[in-house]
């Protein structure tokens, strides 16, 4: 393999490592997301059915003559079911947990990318061996993607803003 090929090899392959550095940011960024979302649902189901319950004992204690106080209390007892409903539709829990997977999967992508490209400066593997792993690369990368669930674009631009920040800041090796 000529030294041409050799420097296209290496620039594909720092173009893999930046994006997996991006998928793998950007995954973490949004399992944590989904944690918030999903612990604020769960905080305020809990916070409107206490409310609920200790009305209705308070409402068994005594008796409201006010017919507003009766709906206002029918109201906020739709609330925590509500809550409760959309929770498990959107499945916050669920979602943040395959973001963790998934930036854990790309993590290893990236570590076996920056590991071939070490050996690649190195040149401590001959040119065939390197192509091959970045074949076998290639493959981890398309399966990765295609069980994985996807960024949602505004965290991608936000955990690729953060990777190139990184990149300005880092010296030049």
């Amino acid at each position: 393999m000529d030294l041409a090929s050799n420097k296209s090899c290496y620039a594909l392959l720092n173009q893999w490592e930046h994006g997996t550095r991006i998928f793998h940011k950007g995954h973490h960024i949004a399992a944590s997301k989904r944690d918030i979302k999903g612990g604020s649902l769960g905080i305020g189901v809990a916070i409107t059915s206490a409310f609920v319950s200790s009305s209705v004992f308070a409402a068994l204690f005594k008796r409201f003559q006010d017919d507003e106080i009766g709906y206002l209390l029918g109201f906020f007892s739709l609330i925590p079911v509500a809550l409760a409903s959309w929770s498990n539709f959107v499945k916050y829990p669920e979602l943040a947990e395959k973001h963790r997977v998934a930036a854990a999967n790309f993590g290893d992508i990236r570590k076996e990318i920056e590991t071939i490209m070490y050996c690649h400066k190195k040149e401590c593997e001959s040119c065939t061996e390197r192509c091959q792993d970045v074949l076998n690369i290639k493959k981890m990368w398309s399966v990765a993607e295609s069980k994985h669930i996807a960024i949602p674009q505004k965290i991608y631009k936000i955990a690729e803003e953060s990777i190139n920040k990184k990149k300005q800041k880092q010296p030049l090796t």
